[in-house]
């Protein structure tokens, strides 16, 4: 028999499975017959090896004979009655015993489930690891679905490794994954060729700033026995903001600051960043660079089926979900892209807009553009249906042209910045105001936590408001200057 040492891990483990914590086996022959067979323990060996091996002489008489084989975690004594320690494996087998000769026994060791481990996948750089160990914890950062691994494991914790790869195997431990009844802004789904990996998605922003979310993990093996497992899900936003400092580039962050590791390549070849945007159906990024328009994934990486559309001037991106169209605003007009850079097959490739100086997608009822109008005697926020039909206009007085707009479609909230203040306008003539020293140049509204980012450009940070502009949110206000990055241009929100 083989023992392996603790510290040996499951990837270097054969699929015949021996619990690492294995310190004795007994082996029962003929258990249910009247009366019972013979009693064999043996306890692992004092010394290491690569395995360890002994060999176990069973008393078994000739012919065909039921072996039933037990791992236990502790060492046997003689005259014992009942097995000391805790089963971790075991194996029923039937063979016929020759006379007069050496027979082998060959078993394979099924692992008993007694635990389930829920982790996520390697190199997933917007999942975040709260808690690795019970009570479980995990941030999903932005929007994209993310694989995890369930793995069942042995009453001590050891990674039990199937008989063989064949899911339908009756010793392999079965798994599962799902949303808790509680949680209805994850789905969890299945990956085909790999039963133990599942891909979760978040479905919609959290119901609240401190609503909580969980998974269910679950694992059983052939004889019954079953764990599970509560894992904690946090849903936590993508930030990207954008630089045009002497290393242009884009930085990920989540809503409380944490810089997002990605790749050093990610968000490659800008040379002058400004306007930003995010698709929220395809997982883009689009920001205006130096005359046109470039597109990554969430990750950086340039998007596929993709050609940069070139326009000078954009002072403004905006994504529309319903119609998955981009805007790109330039003063006094605004073209609208597909999300692969070309040209719409119908509706108008360009429209007037008088002055605009920055747009932004309203899901507001009725859904509408909401376009910043830099008119220098009457500054305004216009609105203009998604084909480019002029709605209304909106003056906003003093104090000047606005710089960036943004919208809520739950409070119905279109916020404006001019450089120095912010407002919010509830209604056309109804607004509240925040002084805002630190030069705010960019806005994005963060619906996961019902907040207001403003890009203080001055100050290299992001300001969390409140909806109603009265209080700052210090815990998802942070600084956004790091790793050489400056001149921050843009703000754009993944959830």
């Amino acid at each position: 028999m083989h023992w392996h040492s603790r510290a040996t891990g499951a990837h270097r483990r054969r699929p015949l499975f021996i619990s690492p914590s294995a310190q004795s086996v007994v082996v029962e022959v003929n258990s249910a017959a009247s009366p019972a067979g013979p009693v064999t323990f043996a306890n692992a060996p004092a010394t290491s090896g690569s395995p360890a091996t002994t060999t176990i002489a069973i008393d078994a008489p000739a012919g065909p004979d039921d072996f039933s084989i037990s791992l236990f975690d502790q060492p046997q004594t003689p005259g014992e009655t009942v097995p000391a320690g805790t089963q971790l494996g075991r194996a029923e087998v039937t063979q016929t015993i020759n006379p007069g000769v050496t027979n082998v026994l060959n078993a394979i060791v099924s692992g008993i489930v007694g635990g389930v481990q829920v982790a996520p996948a390697a190199n997933q750089p917007f999942v975040e690891t709260l808690s690795a160990t019970p009570p479980q914890a995990y941030a999903l950062v932005g929007d994209q679905p993310e694989t995890f691994v369930v793995t069942a494991v042995d009453p001590d914790g050891n990674v039990i490794v199937p008989a063989d790869t064949s899911p339908a195997h009756v010793d392999t431990p079965v798994v599962s994954l799902t949303a808790s009844p509680a949680t209805t802004e994850l789905s969890v789904a299945p990956v085909a060729t790999d039963p133990s990996r599942f891909v979760v998605s978040v479905l919609t922003q959290k119901n609240g700033p401190g609503s909580a979310l969980a998974l269910l993990g679950s694992a059983s093996d052939g004889a019954g026995d079953q764990a599970q497992s509560n894992v904690a899900i946090d849903e936590r936003s993508a930030l990207y903001v954008d630089y045009a400092g002497s290393t242009p580039g884009i930085a990920a962050f989540d809503d409380f600051g944490n810089r997002i590791g990605l790749a050093p390549s990610a968000f490659g070849g800008l040379s002058a960043p400004g306007a930003i945007a995010y698709d929220t159906d395809d997982h883009r990024v689009f920001v205006a660079d130096a005359g046109k328009i470039a597109a990554f994934d969430a990750a950086g990486n340039p998007a596929g089926g993709y050609t940069a559309p070139s326009l000078n001037g954009i002072n403004g991106l905006a994504y529309d979900p319903n119609d998955k169209l981009l805007y790109a605003s330039t003063p006094g007009s605004v073209t609208v892209f597909t999300v692969n850079g070309a040209a719409p097959s119908s509706g108008p490739a360009t429209f007037p807009a008088a002055n605009a100086n920055a747009i932004a997608f309203n899901p507001s009822i009725p859904v509408s553009l909401l376009i910043a109008n830099a008119n220098a005697t009457t500054p305004s926020f216009d609105t203009y249906a998604e084909n480019g039909t002029p709605l209304a206009s909106f003056p906003i007085g003093a104090p000047g042209a606005p710089l960036a707009v943004a919208a809520d479609a739950v409070s119905q909230s279109v916020f404006l910045t001019d450089g120095v203040t912010i407002r919010a306008f509830t209604s056309p003539t109804t607004s509240t105001s925040a002084a805002d020293p630190n030069g705010p140049a960019a806005l994005a509204f963060d619906s996961n936590i019902a907040e207001l980012y403003a890009l203080d450009a001055a100050a290299g940070a992001l300001a969390a408001y409140s909806v109603d502009l009265s209080a700052q949110d210090a815990a998802h206000g942070f600084s956004i200057l790091s790793s050489g990055f400056s001149n921050p241009k843009g703000v754009a929100v993944a959830f």
